[in-house]
C-alpha cells in the first residue's frame, strides 16, 4: 500500500510586497502554489497510490473568488478520474468558520468533520484514517486526547494539524506532547502546520511533510510531501521535492572587499541554481561584514544591491532571482568592539571607523556634502558616546 502524506498547500497565498522589487517575477511566484500543487497529483498518479491526505492548510484563506475552489476541483477530478480518494483535514487558515463560500467537490474528497472526530475505512486495503478539522482558526486545545482506539486489525492513521509541544515561528495550535501521540497505538500520525519537512518520531511514525511551496525567505530548501510505502517488512516515508520556486539565503561572512562580497555571492547563486533543477531559485544575500567593509556597504546599498541583481540574471539559463541585501556587523568585530570600549583607550581605527560611519549618517539624514559630513562628525563627542556605551553594556551584563 502507498499513500502521499501533505499539508499547508496554502492554494493562492497572496504576495506582499513583491511589485516593489525591479524585475521580480510575479506571475511565476503567484502561480507556484497551483503549479507545486499540480505536481503533488501527478506524484500521487505517477506512483499509484491508493490515497491522498491533506492534513490542513488547503486554502491559505476564505476565497477572494471561486478561481481557487475551481483550481482545487480541476485537480480533484483528476484523482476522481484513477479512483484516488482524497482525505482533507481542515487547520487554522481554512477552518470551517473562517470560510465562506464552497463548491460541490468530486465524490473522492472527504473533509473530516470539525464538530467531533472523524473516521474513515477503506477495508480493501486495511486502513482506518482517524482526524478532526479545525472549527475556527485558533485552536488551543489538545485534540490528540480525544482520539479514540485504534481500529484493530488495520493500518491506523491519524491527522492532525498542531505544533505539537511548540515550534519556533509557528502559533502553538492544538498543542499537545510526543508522548500523547506515541501511546496512542497509531501507526501513523500525518501532521501539518509546521512549514519545515520533520520526522519527529518513527515506530509509531509521526511526520511533518513540511508545505508544498515556499512562500517566502524564511521557507528556505526544498518543500514538497511525503510518500509512505506500508509492506510487511515496514515502513518507508521518502520525501518528494515538489516545489517549483525555491528561496534560498546566502551568507557571506567577512568579505575582504566588494568585489569579493559580489564574486563569492555569484558563485553561490550558480550552485543553488544548480541545486534547484530547473527551479526558479529566489535568493536573499546576507552579509556579515567587518566593521570599515560595514561602513562602505551601507554606504552605497542600492549601487551593491544592483550589481547582486546583475549577478542573479548572469547565472545559468538566468533562473536566479535575487530579492534584497541584508548587511550585519561580523559578531567578531561586536566583540572586538566590547572588549575595545572596555579597555582604557580606545584606538585609532575604531575612532577612523566610527567618524567614517557618523559622517555617512549625516550625509544621509541631514543633506549635509561630503566635506560638512566630516566637519560635523569631527566635532561629535566621540568620548562621551563611549563613556555611554560602557555604562550601558555594564548595566546589560549586570542585568544579565
Amino acid at each position: 500500500m502507498k499513500f502521499v502524506h501533505s499539508a499547508d498547500i496554502h492554494l493562492d497565498s497572496p504576495l506582499v510586497g513583491l511589485r516593489r522589487y525591479e524585475r521580480a517575477p510575479v506571475d511565476e511566484l503567484r502561480l507556484a502554489p497551483r503549479r507545486a500543487f499540480a505536481k503533488l497529483v501527478d506524484l500521487c498518479l505517477q506512483e499509484r497510490v491508493q490515497f491522498l491526505l491533506i492534513a490542513g492548510d488547503l486554502f491559505d484563506r476564505d476565497w477572494t473568488d471561486f478561481g481557487t475552489g475551481l483550481e482545487f476541483v480541476a485537480q480533484m477530478a483528476r484523482l476522481c478520474d484513477a479512483d484516488v480518494p482524497v482525505i482533507v483535514l481542515r487547520g487554522n487558515h481554512d477552518a470551517e468558520s473562517a470560510m465562506s463560500r464552497s463548491l460541490k467537490w468530486p465524490p473522492n474528497v472527504r473533509i473530516l468533520a470539525s464538530d467531533h472526530v472523524d473516521r474513515v475505512t477503506y477495508d480493501h486495503v486495511g486502513v482506518a484514517i482517524t482526524g478532526q478539522s479545525f472549527a475556527t482558526p485558533d485552536v488551543r486545545t489538545n485534540l490528540a486526547r480525544t482520539y479514540p482506539a485504534p481500529l484493530p486489525g488495520h493500518f491506523n492513521i491519524a491527522m492532525l494539524h498542531t505544533a505539537l509541544d511548540g515550534r519556533e515561528g509557528h502559533a502553538p495550535y492544538a498543542p499537545c506532547a510526543l508522548l500523547d501521540l506515541i501511546h496512542t497505538g497509531y501507526d501513523y500520525w500525518a501532521l501539518g502546520h509546521i512549514h519545515a519537512h520533520e520526522i519527529v518520531h518513527e515506530r509509531p511514525w509521526i511526520v511533518f511533510p513540511g508545505n508544498l511551496q515556499g512562500r517566502h525567505v524564511r521557507e528556505i530548501g526544498a518543500k514538497g510531501a511525503c510518500l509512505v510505502s506500508v509492506e510487511p517488512s515496514g515502513v518507508t516515508v521518502t520525501h518528494h521535492a515538489l516545489d517549483v520556486v525555491r528561496w534560498c539565503s546566502l551568507v557571506v561572512e567577512s568579505p575582504a572587499s566588494i568585489d569579493a562580497l559580489l564574486d563569492e555571492a555569484y558563485r553561490g547563486m550558480e550552485r543553488e541554481v544548480a541545486d534547484a533543477c530547473g527551479r526558479l531559485v529566489a535568493l536573499r544575500c546576507v552579509v556579515f561584514a567587518e566593521p570599515a567593509l560595514y561602513t562602505e556597504l551601507t554606504a552605497n546599498l542600492d549601487l551593491i544591491e544592483q550589481q547582486l541583481r546583475a549577478c542573479a540574471l548572469r547565472t545559468r539559463g538566468g533562473r536566479a532571482w535575487f530579492e534584497r541585501l541584508r548587511i550585519e556587523l561580523n559578531p567578531s568585530a561586536s566583540d572586538s568592539l566590547h572588549r575595545q570600549l572596555f579597555s582604557t583607550t580606545v584606538d585609532d581605527s575604531l575612532r577612523s571607523d566610527l567618524r567614517a560611519y557618523i559622517s555617512m549618517l549625516n550625509r544621509k539624514l541631514r543633506g549635509c556634502t561630503e566635506a560638512e559630513a566630516e566637519l560635523r562628525s569631527a566635532d561629535d563627542p566621540l568620548d562621551s558616546l563611549f563613556d555611554e556605551a560602557r555604562a550601558w553594556l555594564n548595566g546589560a551584563g549586570n542585568e544579565a
